[in-house]
């Protein structure tokens, strides 16, 4: 499956796509991913959502609203080729398992690094996973910080996952979603600004997160 999504995105290119197709078919490809598993219905819905409303907080012109959006349509598209077994584990993964999920971002990576035009949301979904503090994923960036965008990506897809029932776990309630980000914030996992905006009005993300 993941291998047919990248042929449809290389045989139609965004270069010259209007945005609103370019966003009904992210749309596309990501119920196909949000439908591997139950656990996961809507997510990546979720995601572009709360990624472009911390987008719209923070000032990014309509333009890169747009490309955020479909960043976060897109951001789990290499979950494709995660075993089932990991993705529904009744419980905490494993150290290998967690590698395993984390592959994902390479994954989608890879997916995107051949379609023509999408340089920058390739980026801000390779970097997903990242941390903004000196302890690094999988793409090692030597610099102190990454975009902005992938640091609003990142947060909107911890946080969405966190308000979602999960296979080892139910939803989180608003305040301890509250306490949870601030304690990742604390230790140098997510952005303190973006996380800061986002926490200013708890309501309108959690409306954002659940489509």
């Amino acid at each position: 499956m993941h291998v047919y999504l990248g042929q449809m995105l290389r045989e139609n290119p965004p270069i010259d796509t209007p945005m609103r197709e370019l966003r009904r078919l992210a749309r596309i490809f990501s119920r196909i991913v949000d439908g591997k598993s139950p656990y996961m219905a809507r997510h990546s819905l979720g995601v572009a959502r709360v990624a472009r409303y911390l987008a719209e907080r923070k000032g990014l012109s309509p333009a890169t609203q747009d490309k955020i959006e479909i960043a976060g349509l897109l951001h789990d598209l290499g979950k494709l080729r995660i075993p089932d077994e990991i993705i529904e584990k009744p419980g905490p993964l494993d150290e290998f398992e967690r590698h395993i999920m984390k592959t994902h971002s390479f994954e989608t990576f890879q997916i995107l690094r051949r379609v023509a035009g999408f340089d920058d949301i390739r980026e801000w979904v390779a970097y997903d996973l990242e941390q903004p503090g000196p302890s690094r994923q999988l793409f090692q960036r030597r610099d102190d910080s990454l975009p902005l965008e992938a640091r609003i990506m990142r947060v909107a897809d911890v946080f969405q996952a966190m308000i979602q029932d999960r296979p080892f776990r139910k939803a989180l309630a608003p305040e301890q979603v509250r306490t949870f980000l601030e304690e990742l914030t604390a230790k140098g996992q997510l952005d303190g600004e973006v996380v800061a905006d986002l926490l200013a009005d708890l309501p309108a993300a959690l409306a954002a997160a659940q489509p």
